[in-house]
């Protein structure tokens, strides 16, 4: 399975004043780096956790039915839009919830069960397709000790400008591993 982004946040998980004035930084010369570096600490925490901060859309793509259900490594999931496949004349079709499958979406993973499992095209990958939407609608809602990682690298990008381009997981200080371990959700077994 892939999940591929649809829509992005049009906002920050933190407004801009109040990491400019954890920064230091007066006027607004730095404004679109510091947000580049907002959105750079949010999608490493993002793909860490397994969280979504924002609101976004999204579509899971599989090329097949699972044999049991399909779990989705997302939190929070809000909503499963619609089920798609590409039947066996490469029609894409939507499925109806509750006739065809049936899902949770109250944990991660979030849980799909298929109930039917029409004939899909076979001569194509990503015959089927999820559409579901995950991640907070209010800034308010988004845990305080995730944005307190979000700051905490945010800071170490820009006391460290010259590393930028190579930080990865091995490099994270404790305290940030520390407050992110505490809201990875869901693993791969």
């Amino acid at each position: 399975m892939k999940i591929v982004q649809q829509t992005f946040p049009t906002t920050l998980p933190v407004e801009l004043e109040l990491i400019k004035s954890q920064l230091r930084i007066d006027g607004t010369d730095e404004d679109i780096l510091i947000s580049n570096r907002v959105k750079s600490a949010q999608s490493f925490i993002e793909q860490y956790t397994n969280r979504c901060l924002l609101s976004s859309t999204f579509i899971a793509y599989l090329d097949e039915y699972p044999e049991t259900e399909l779990w989705i490594y997302k939190f929070p999931i809000t909503a499963i839009t619609a089920v798609k496949y590409y039947n066996s004349a490469g029609t894409l079709t939507t499925m109806t919830n509750g006739t065809d499958y049936v899902y949770s979406i109250k944990d991660c993973p979030a849980k799909v069960k298929f109930l039917t499992t029409p004939a899909i095209q076979t001569d194509i990958y990503d015959g089927i397709e999820i559409h579901f939407t995950a991640g907070h609608a209010d800034l308010e809602d988004i845990d305080k000790g995730i944005i307190e990682a979000l700051n905490l690298i945010v800071g170490s990008f820009n006391e460290n400008r010259q590393n930028e381009s190579s930080f990865n997981v091995n490099e994270i200080p404790l305290n940030y591993k520390n407050l992110l371990n505490m809201y990875v959700k869901g693993t791969y077994l």
